[in-house]
C-alpha cells in the first residue's frame, strides 16, 4: 500500500500483523525544518506505530553522516555523534526517536555514500564536481573515500532484519576504498573529460569549493568488524567496478 509517514491511520493498517519493518524512507534535501519533519518526526511516527503493533524487529536505514565533524579512520559504531549538517542531524534525531520507541527491537544500518544503477544523488554530485569545479590536488592522493554498493547494503540490511538478537548500530561498506584522486579520475574518464586539478599546497584555496576541500582531505572511514562478526557480512562489489557499472547504466538510460 502507498501512504505517507504523516498518515498515522495508514501506518497502523500497514503494520497490522507485520512481524518486522525495514524503514528506508528518507528526505535527502530541503530546509532543516523539512528534513527534521520528514526524517525525525516521520521515523518517530512509524517506530511508535510498529511498537504498538508488536513488531519484533525494526531496521532503520541511517547514515554515517550522523557522526561528529572531523576525520576518523576505521571508526566503530561508538564513534562520537553530533553532525553539523542538517541532513545528518535529522537522521540522528530519527535514530534516537526510534530507539526510544523500540529499545532492543531496533537495529540501525549506518551507510556511507551509495553506488547503484538508476538515479543517484551521489553520482550526480561527483559528476557536477568534475564538470563544473576546480578540484583540489594533493601530493598523497587525498583522503580514502568510504562507499558501498546498494546490493551490499541491501545484503547487510536483510541480515539485520533476519537476525534475532543483533541490536544497535552496524556499518556496511565496500570491501575496498578509493582515494580521492583515484575516484575523481575514474569519474572524469567515465564522463570523457579531464579534471581541473588545482594544487593546494600553498596555493590559493579560495578557488576551491569548501565542501570539495573537506571531501578531498577529511578521511572518514568505517569499520565493518561488528557486522562481519555478528552477521557474517561479506561485501562483494569493489568500488571501481561498481562505479563503472553505475555510469554505464546512466548512459544507457539517457539513450
Amino acid at each position: 500500500m502507498r501512504a505517507t509517514l504523516e498518515d498515522e491511520r495508514a501506518l497502523a493498517r500497514a503494520l497490522d500483523g507485520v512481524r518486522g519493518v525495514v524503514h528506508a524512507a528518507a528526505v535527502l534535501e530541503g530546509t532543516p525544518a523539512e528534513l527534521e519533519a520528514g526524517n525525525a518526526r516521520g521515523t518517530e511516527r512509524l517506530a511508535s506505530a510498529a511498537a504498538r503493533a508488536g513488531a519484533a524487529r525494526f531496521v532503520f536505514v541511517s547514515t554515517a553522516a550522523v557522526y561528529a565533524p572531523g576525520s576518523f579512520r576505521d571508526a566503530d559504531e561508538a564513534q562520537a555523534l553530533g553532525p553539523e549538517e542538517p541532513y545528518g542531524a535529522s537522521k540522528l534525531s530519527a535514530e534516537r526517536a526510534a530507539e526510544k520507541a523500540l529499545g532492543e527491537r531496533l537495529a540501525i544500518a549506518r551507510l556511507p555514500s551509495l553506488i547503484g544503477n538508476g538515479r543517484s544523488r551521489f553520482l550526480e554530485q561527483l559528476a557536477g564536481a568534475v564538470l563544473h569545479h576546480r578540484l583540489p590536488r594533493l601530493p598523497d592522493g587525498g583522503a580514502a573515500i568510504e562507499l558501498v554498493h546498494v546490493n551490499d547494503a541491501a545484503a547487510g540490511i536483510r541480515a539485520l532484519a533476519e537476525a534475532k538478537r543483533a541490536a544497535g548500530a552496524f556499518h556496511f561498506a565496500a570491501p575496498e576504498r578509493l582515494r580521492y584522486r583515484e575516484l575523481m579520475e575514474l569519474v572524469a574518464a567515465e564522463l570523457g573529460c579531464l579534471p581541473r586539478w588545482t594544487p593546494i599546497d600553498g596555493a590559493d584555496e579560495s578557488a576551491i569549493e569548501p565542501v570539495l576541500l573537506r571531501f578531498a582531505t577529511q578521511e572518514r572511514t568505517l569499520s565493518c568488524a561488528r557486522a562481519r562478526e555478528l552477521l557474517g557480512y561479506r561485501p562483494r562489489w569493489d568500488p571501481v567496478n561498481a562505479l563503472r557499472a553505475a555510469f554505464a547504466s546512466h548512459r544507457a538510460s539517457a539513450g
